[in-house]
């Protein structure tokens, strides 16, 4: 069973602008409400684990599936073979600035257990996505 829902936004910021607040896990609670930070345990790549602590929740060690500066992220988190979450934010030009896209989705046989959880990170998506778009606007180059 596989769940879904992606959200965008424009930024006026190019590419590489938007990565760096997107990479900058100590003030995602600048742009995303609902978390307090993520930080990684190395670089941004395959395979690094990065913690995320939501905020009034215990902090979640994802792992890297993807990691290309200026292009994309994504994180997933597994349950065993029983459930995973991704986050995955696609950043492709768009004229002079960028469009930033967030899918989040809920996969395995158990993933009915985590679509609480997934549907509340898609809900806040759309005003979180344009405070990035905004924050990557006000520190462009």
């Amino acid at each position: 069973m596989t769940w879904e829902r992606t959200a965008e936004a424009r930024s006026s910021a190019p590419p590489g602008d938007v990565w760096r607040v997107l990479a900058d896990g100590r003030r995602w609670s600048d742009w995303f409400e609902d978390v307090d930070w993520m930080v990684p345990e190395g670089d941004l790549a395959p395979g690094t684990i990065v913690t995320v602590k939501p905020r009034r929740m215990r902090q979640t060690a994802f792992h890297v599936e993807a990691a290309e500066p200026g292009r994309v992220l994504a994180l997933i988190v597994t349950f065993g073979p029983a459930a995973r979450l991704r986050l995955r934010w696609d950043l492709r030009p768009d004229g002079g600035g960028t469009a930033i896209v967030h899918t989040v989705a809920v996969g395995g046989p158990l993933a009915a257990l985590l679509r609480t959880t997934a549907a509340r990170i898609a809900g806040a998506m759309p005003a979180a996505l344009t405070r990035l778009a905004e924050r990557a606007a006000a520190s462009a180059h």
